[in-house]
């Protein structure tokens, strides 16, 4: 939530920003803004696959007097131990808590996952949503999935926003884009943006790779060339990219494909539908913005039709110039951090500018 806090910091607030961060990609901040560094170690990931930072305790002392310090402590996903600690924390010194929640149940093919899972749900993420003064939920389909839970006030649709001045369909011809970023002009280009982990649905992407070997399919996020099938001449694995570098590789796909579940609607369709382009979800991404459904092409319940809607894509010719100018016409019209913003100082009941802040992520 790195653009939240810089737009909050500009709207005047006292920003902390208490979060991991990988000394090799330490990412600049804008002035306003106080990084507390969390050291983590990631032991529950390497076992399961399943992101899960636990922060050493070297830090504590840090991250306490933050919440101390603050009007307001705001974390982001209930089920993660920063979240869990920071709203601990914030329960024991009296401080408002805002918990935004960004993802729902993930139905995970196996059956120990799917087990802790919900006991995570039941042990850390209900207890924590109920214990906030403020929730919101960054799609209704989250906000509906946890519909049962007893919170202080109803939880409340808040939207991510977008870069704009980032995120832009930009004016380079795309066949010269294309040709900049080693790309075929003449052939599909369909992009993956994300972690390689089981909710993403990679391995249906890496299947319609393979049976659609006409296309180019451009694969961002993970560690550059691991864990990728090395085999298809047609699959591209460009690893990790800075945020700046993300917006020419949108503008170049014809089809960002995400065929993940669980997440409710992930930041990088916003991103994606602001350079114009348009995207293929599984239907349960596609509920969570029922406003964006016309510019998503639907891959069915958990992406199970993946590969068919792929190849109708194809041979509708993904709408042109037009479909790709409403795309980013809707984005543009939609999104926003300082809207974002807004209606978080609205939760946070900071009417003026001048509050402090902790965020936690």
């Amino acid at each position: 939530m790195r653009h939240l806090a810089e737009t909050l910091a500009l709207r005047g607030d006292e920003v902390s920003w208490a979060a991991t961060i990988e000394p090799r990609r330490r990412p600049p901040f804008r002035p306003g803004i106080r990084r507390i560094e969390m050291h983590s170690f990631n032991l529950v990931e390497k076992a399961t696959e399943f992101p899960y930072p636990i922060w050493t305790p070297a830090r504590y002392p840090a991250l306490l007097r933050a919440v101390e310090a603050a009007d307001v402590v705001h974390v982001h996903d209930a089920v993660y131990f920063g979240s869990q600690l920071a709203g601990w924390y914030a329960h024991r010194r009296g401080k408002k808590l805002v918990v935004t929640q960004h993802v729902g149940r993930i139905p995970f093919p196996s059956l120990a996952y799917r087990g802790m899972q919900t006991a995570a749900d039941r042990v850390f993420t209900r207890p924590l949503l109920r214990t906030a003064d403020r929730v919101a939920c960054v799609s209704d389909r989250v906000r509906n999935e946890f519909s049962g839970v007893r919170t202080k006030h109803p939880a409340e649709v808040v939207e991510n926003g977008v870069d704009r001045d980032v995120f832009s369909p930009g004016s380079e011809e795309r066949i010269a884009l294309r040709v900049r970023l080693g790309l075929d002009p003449s052939r599909p280009v369909f992009l993956f943006v994300g972690r390689s982990s089981p909710k993403k649905g990679l391995g249906l992407v890496r299947e319609a790779a393979a049976a659609l070997s006409g296309a180019q399919w451009v694969l961002i996020g993970g560690e550059e060339g691991r864990g990728e099938r090395g085999d298809l001449p047609n699959l591209r694995n460009v690893g990790r990219l800075p945020q700046e570098s993300l917006p020419d590789w949108y503008r170049a796909a014809d089809l960002l494909v995400l065929p993940s579940v669980g997440e409710g609607f992930p930041l990088v369709l916003q991103e994606s539908m602001a350079c114009g382009t348009p995207a293929l979800v599984s239907e349960e991404t596609r509920q969570g913005c029922p406003a964006a459904a016309e510019w998503l092409l639907d891959a069915g319940p958990r992406g199970r039709d993946f590969l068919a809607a792929c190849r109708k894509a194809m041979r509708d010719g993904f709408g042109g110039d037009v479909k790709r100018r409403r795309v980013a016409e809707f984005a543009r019209s939609r999104w926003s951090w300082e809207t974002c913003a807004d209606r978080y100082r609205e939760l946070y009941g900071a009417p003026v500018a001048g509050d402090r802040g902790a965020t936690s992520r």
